[in-house]
C-alpha cells in the first residue's frame, strides 16, 4: 500500500462513520469517492476486544488509469497519426491471422481526458480479439498506445475497439445501472452487481453520481470485486444517529 493510500484510510465505530470522517478531512462529497471497506469493525463483548471499522476512499477518477489521463488542451485532430495507428494495427492483427480493416476517427473526450483517437476493428469472426472479459482488447489497446506514445513522444489517448464493442458496453452498463437503482430506490435494499473491471465499475459509478436515492461503493478485492448500490436514506439514518 502507497503513502497516499494510507492516508485516505479513515477509522470510525462503524463503516458510515469511517466514511463521514475521511469526508470531511478530504472535503469531497461522497459521489467523488470509491469506498474500499478495509475492516468492518466489531464492537466486542461488553466493549472488551472492540475493533474500529477502517475505510479507503480513493477518488472515482483515478481508479481507472487505463482509461484516464491527465488534463489537456482538445486534442487537434491529425489525419497523418489516424493512419500511421491504423496501418500499424492491421499489420498487427494480419501477422494474428485476422483479416480485419481498422476505422481510425477521433472520439468524444470524457471529462478530465484527452479527446481519444479510437481505433475501431471491422471484419468477421473478432469475438477472440474481445477475449474474457475485453482482456485481449485491452491487451491490444496497452500495445498500440505504447508503439503511438512511442512514434509521437507524447501520451495519446488511444482508444481500441472491434465493431463498436466498447460503446454497446457501456450503454448496457447504463441502462443496468439506472435499472438496478430504481430497484435499489424502490425496495430500499441494496443491491451487489456481479464482479466487473475497473473500467466497468467507473462507468456504473459516473452513471449513478448524480442519483438523487441511490450511492455507489465498491466491494472486494481484485478480480472479484464488484459495485455495490444502496440508499442513500442508509447515510441519511447513519447522520441522524451520529447527532
Amino acid at each position: 500500500m502507497t503513502e497516499e493510500q494510507v492516508d485516505r484510510i479513515f477509522e470510525g465505530k462503524t463503516v458510515e462513520e469511517a466514511i463521514e470522517r475521511g469526508l470531511q478531512a478530504l472535503g469531497v462529497n461522497r459521489d467523488d469517492v470509491e469506498v474500499e471497506i478495509l475492516q468492518k469493525g466489531s464492537r466486542g463483548f461488553l466493549g472488551i476486544g472492540a475493533t474500529p471499522a477502517r475505510v479507503l476512499l480513493i477518488p472515482k477518477e483515478a481508479e481507472v488509469t487505463e482509461e484516464s489521463a491527465p488534463e489537456a488542451p482538445e486534442q487537434e485532430e491529425d489525419t497523418d497519426l489516424e493512419q500511421y495507428a491504423a496501418r500499424m494495427l492491421e499489420g498487427i492483427l494480419q501477422r494474428m491471422g485476422f483479416d480485419a480493416q481498422v476505422h481510425a476517427y477521433w472520439g468524444t473526450a470524457e471529462p478530465g481526458e484527452k479527446r481519444p483517437l479510437v481505433l475501431n476493428i471491422e471484419g468477421r469472426d473478432l469475438g477472440l480479439l474481445i477475449g474474457h472479459r475485453a482482456e485481449t482488447l485491452s491487451a491490444l489497446q496497452y500495445l498500440m498506445r505504447a508503439i503511438v506514445n512511442q512514434y509521437t513522444h507524447r501520451w495519446m489517448n488511444i482508444v481500441v475497439d472491434v465493431e463498436h464493442y466498447r460503446k454497446r458496453r457501456k450503454k448496457n452498463l447504463e441502462r443496468l445501472a439506472q435499472r438496478m437503482a430504481e430497484q435499489v430506490a424502490r425496495t430500499g435494499r441494496p443491491v451487489v452487481l456481479e464482479a466487473m473491471p475497473a473500467r466497468d465499475r467507473r462507468i456504473i459509478h459516473i452513471a449513478l453520481r448524480d442519483h438523487p436515492d441511490v450511492y455507489t461503493v465498491s466491494v472486494g478485492k481484485e478480480p472479484r470485486r464488484k459495485v455495490t448500490i444502496r440508499p442513500k436514506s442508509e447515510l441519511q439514518e447513519q447522520q441522524e444517529k451520529q447527532r
